[in-house]
């Protein structure tokens, strides 16, 4: 036919073209490819292959293989299209395309660190490249981590990719998991390549992207991950697991780190309320606890005795006794030592789990270190004359070993047991899920951020430990048999605290003053820092039944450790920063003045410290971070007695800071430190950096580097040491006065000759601290009359108690009622401008200094106040600091008539003279009404200064001041205030009687 086409003919001519390309010198696959064009021939095959569903021989694949056997400079850098086509490609329906795309993928990542970077920064590839790990294909989910291992060389790409990839790689693991159940070296190769990119994506995760995987998928993959570190810890030397273990990449510390990451968020079924523990230990009554912490917590010993009858139903030590294997000694050591790894410590004031983990990088899953982890030893009699009847301890083991084969190490403490040594296994709150939620909730039921654990097993007629103290408190609970224990009070006042050097016992012990006591199984004891004690298994009780481990003793220690901010040094220290870092928010609080009140604070940080080291108060444990009882076990007494504790000791270290500081002190311990360019002295405040600071950053304390701020603190108090005394007097009585916490407030007499029932029950309400019953707090708001002389105020309910007037909503009244506003247009607002605690009320509840505008926002004429903030508030004033001091006459009248108290009614007293400054009740009259104004503005937070009596009989002057600014007015107003209510009240309710 003339129109038939010659197929042979059209082969010839594509032949015959291809070797006339490739004979002007160019290979034949470059030539076939052009990067301009393969884009869009690319993406239309795409788009047919959708049609078509073709498999692994599509146009697309064929496209895809072609450009892959092109010499690597063809495939860099890839066109933006291209680019933008991967994702779709990475998503495919096909295995081969999607297997061919991660291949390009990762060859265009190879040929430059900023291509991979800039492939590994794309979120549609990365998504793309997370939907083929979980496309069920191994050869996708293989031909996907090697893309990813590609474009992981550098720290960049493994941290765009680590968030999006780990939970689909962790999900392949997961669903291949049969390959390994059986033996490490039956796995695939492909399933160890899987495990290799989990780790390293895991490893180079950020954590908090870690916190978002699902939990059911992390729980499935870690056991997996466990038992891949256990056997190629253990593999041999035969030949498929020596493969096994080259094709496995990933070392032993870098799956445990993985492991690590991922266990970080896991909630475990063990955990226990403090509440729960706290029957365990203490028993069922609240009572019992509070008894405990009022009377013995850091000041004695503490033995709670337990009947075996009860301990059946302890959940909490029946719990603790199914952690260890009971039938014989070697069951038990083989419970407590098979399987454990070396447990690096971790800084105390270290709150980036990050900075730890960069810390102990490779040491992860280390094989166990003896003394860091693992004690076995046991205490000879000394025979000298100078050990005072103390034995020395023999170690069986070599400080600092390391014990890589597991079962020699345990065949030698079973050993080592039969020979009288104790075993003492350190961390157990990293090692035993159990120990852990008791050793949390201990935490939270004494207010401190964790609660170490260790196990000590002894054999009969033994002693483990030599006689010592401890920095740390401990709660002993005998799992096992028991144990005879002598302890001897700490004869110093001082507690020892965490990181100091030990003192010799020599001084500590008198052999005359000891006490016995004998653990029985279930018996619990608490032995506080700094009590000398040690512990034998030499005890005759009676008969013991014939198993062999009768004699031998198990017990658990709790050390509840204070740490340095949780001391009531630390809390004063955090106290001292918060009110510093709120008086330096303050809008009116400018550079200079800012530099002097962080300067002023640094030096007060550094006097309180100088006061712990003699006073036993800031060395105690603060506990206001406690977890109390819960409500439906703790009556509402014993909650109130357990927080008034805590109040009374705050307020006794506010007054001795108040009192005792030694600014002189304070400063040659600065001037030492910053001469001698040392400031290991100052060690101590580096946990202060994880506070905020407010502020200018340049004004902002460095407590890491402190010697260049302390140098500028010494040189700004050295210009001028009178008045750089007479400031940080001022700073230092401010801030006592607003952290001062009284116990109930300032009660109002309610004293009657009448004394009725209707009164008492009166007082009572009036006198009620509310704190322990409600959170909400009562706002006093008080505002300047029409009259511009008389005093106004109403209360309203607060929901929680506030620091700031910021915090407090704006309110209204009718000021035609107070000649401030006419009748048809009466409503005027209240802003709140000044807090000072109430002293009537007591507890949480506040005076509100206000000043009043219209509800347009206008100052009413009556407002003297905002024209004086609008003054004060100016830079230039703000520079000149200015200072006031306000003397307040009044005159006392006497009840029922309006005459000057003294005085004869209706008459007039002796002459000017005897009265002014007086002492006595014929000369003085109505001293009660000054003192009890006096202490309440003390109380309020006023910034009172004196008091005296004045020349004429029932006339007092107080003075307020020194006050910077606008506080003067707000000071002085309220101190009026409480000056009305305190007479008035007074007055009410009692015949009056002169006092001197």
């Amino acid at each position: 036919m003339p129109n038939a086409k010659n197929p042979n003919k059209r082969r010839k001519k594509r032949k015959r073209r291809g070797a006339e390309a490739a004979g002007d010198g160019a290979s034949p696959s470059s030539a076939a490819f052009d990067r301009r064009v393969f884009p869009i021939l690319l993406a239309a095959a795409a788009r047919s292959n959708r049609r078509t569903q073709h498999g692994s021989d599509s146009t697309v694949a064929r496209l895809l293989r072609r450009a892959l056997s092109c010499s690597p400079p063809s495939l860099h850098p890839l066109s933006d299209s291209l680019v933008a086509l991967l994702p779709l490609l990475l998503t495919s329906s096909s295995d081969s395309v999607t297997a061919l795309s991660c291949e390009m993928l990762g060859a265009a990542a190879l040929q430059s660190m900023e291509a991979s970077e800039a492939l590994a920064s794309d979120a549609a590839i990365a998504n793309g490249l997370a939907r083929a790990l979980r496309s069920g294909s191994q050869r996708v989910a293989k031909a996907a981590c090697n893309a990813i291992m590609d474009l992981s060389a550098s720290s960049v790409g493994r941290g765009h990719l680590a968030g999006s990839a780990v939970e689909s790689i962790s999900g392949v693991i997961d669903s291949r998991s049969t390959e390994c159940s059986q033996s490490a070296c039956k796995a695939t190769k492909a399933f160890y390549f899987i495990v290799d990119t989990v780790v390293l994506m895991v490893n180079s995760c950020q954590v908090d992207s870690l916190h978002n995987l699902q939990q059911d998928l992390v729980r499935k993959v870690l056991p997996l991950l466990h038992t891949i570190w256990k056997k190629i810890g253990t593999l041999g030397s035969s030949t498929d697991c020596i493969n096994s273990k080259n094709q496995l990449q990933s070392k032993e510390h870098e799956i445990s780190e993985a492991i690590f990451r991922l266990s970080m968020n896991i909630a475990y079924a063990a955990h226990l309320e403090p509440d729960e523990v706290r029957r365990s230990i203490f028993g069922q009554s609240v009572s019992d606890y509070e008894n405990f912490l009022l009377n013995y917590w850091e000041n004695s010993t503490y033995l709670l005795t337990r009947k075996q009858k009860n301990l059946e139903k302890n959940s909490v030590f029946t719990s603790l006794l199914n952690e260890f294997d009971p039938k014989t000694p070697d069951t038990i050591i083989q419970s407590l030592v098979d399987g454990i790894v070396s447990c690096p410590a971790i800084a105390s004031d270290e709150l980036d789990i990050s900075s730890f983990l960069n810390e102990v990088q490779g040491a992860l899953g280390a094989a166990v270190k003896y003394r860091q982890d693992i004690r076995v030893v046991r205490t000879c009699e000394q025979c000298d004359q100078t050990s005072r009847g103390h034995g020395m301890e023999e170690h069986f083991f070599g400080d600092g070993m390391t014990f890589q084969d597991a079962d020699a190490f345990i065949e030698k403490c079973k050993d080592a047991f039969k020979n009288g040594f104790s075993v003492a296994l350190r961390g157990m709150e990293f090692r035993s899920e159990k120990i852990a939620a008791i050793a949390s909730a201990v935490a939270d039921l004494f207010g401190q951020p964790s609660v170490g654990a260790n196990i000590y097993f002894s054999p009969p007629r033994s002693q483990g430990l030599a006689r010592h103290y401890d920095d740390h408190c401990v709660i002993v609970w005998q799992l096992l048999a028991c144990k005879k224990w002598m302890i001897w009070p700490n004869t110093k006042l001082l507690l020892p605290r965490l990181y100091e050097p030990f003192e010799s016992l020599d001084a500590l012990v008198d052999d005359s003053g000891g006490r016995m006591e004998v653990l029985l199984e279930g018996d619990i004891m608490y032995v506080p820092r700094g009590f000398v004690h040690e512990a034998h298994t030499d005890v005759d009780v009676g008969e013991f039944h014939a198993n062999s481990t009768a004699n031998c003793s198990l017990h658990l220690t709790l050390a509840i450790e204070v740490e340095p901010p949780f001391e009531w040094e630390g809390f004063t220290h955090i106290a001292l920063h918060c009110w510093t870092e709120k008086h330096l928010s303050s809008p009116f609080v400018k550079s200079k003045v800012e530099d002097q009140t962080s300067l002023f604070a640094l030096l007060l940080h550094v006097a309180i410290r100088l006061l712990s080291k003699d006073d036993a108060t800031f060395r105690k444990a603060c506990m206001v971070a406690a977890k109390p009882p819960s409500s439906s076990s703790c009556t509402t007494t014993h909650l109130k007695a357990l927080k008034s504790n805590q109040r009374s000791i705050f307020d006794e270290i506010i007054k001795k800071i108040d009192k005792s500081f030694n600014f002189k002190e304070a400063l040659m311990c600065i001037e030492l430190a910053v001469k001698g360019k040392n400031d290991e002295a100052f060690q101590w405040i580096c946990w202060l950096r994880h506070l905020p600071q407010q502020g200018d950053a340049n004004n902002r304390i460095d407590f890491c580097n402190i010697l260049g701020d302390l140098e500028v603190l010494l040189e700004a108090v050295n210009c001028n040491l009178e008045q750089a005394l007479t400031k940080f007097t001022d700073f230092k009585s401010r801030f006592c006065r607003r952290s001062g916490r009284g116990m109930s407030g300032f009660k109002v007499m309610a004293v009657s000759t009448e004394s009725t029932g209707v009164v008492t029950r009166l007082e009572q309400l009036l006198n009620m601290d509310t704190k322990p019953y409600t959170d909400k707090v009562i706002a006093e708001y008080i505002w300047v009359g029409g009259s511009g002389i008389d005093l106004r105020s109403k209360s309203r309910t607060i929901s929680k108690p506030v620091e700031d007037p910021s915090e407090l909503p704006k309110w209204n009244y009718d000021g035609s009622s107070t000649g401030q506003a006419p009748g048809e247009d009466s409503e005027v607002i209240l802003y709140p401008q000044a807090i000072f605690k109430d002293p009537f009320r007591g507890g949480n509840h506040i005076l509100v200094m206000c000043d009043t505008y219209t509800p347009a926002g206008e100052p009413i004429p009556t407002n003297k106040r905002h024209r004086a903030a609008q003054i004060f508030s100016d830079p230039k004033v703000i520079d000149q600091v200015p200072w006031f001091g306000i003397e307040q006459e009044y005159t006392l009248l006497q009840r029922d008539v309006s005459w000057p108290l003294g005085w004869p009614v209706g008459g007039y007293p002796g002459p000017q003279g005897p009265y002014y400054c007086a002492v006595g009740s014929d000369k003085s009259f109505g001293r009660d009404i000054s003192d009890a104004h006096y202490k309440a503005c003390l109380y309020a937070g006023i910034n009172i200064s004196g008091t005296n009596g004045e020349v004429m009989p029932g006339q007092w002057e107080y003075q307020v001041g020194p006050s910077v600014g606008i506080e003067a007015g707000d000071h002085i107003w309220i101190s009026r205030y409480i000056l009305e209510v305190t007479w008035k009240t007074v007055v009410r309710h009692q015949t009056w009687t002169h006092m001197s």
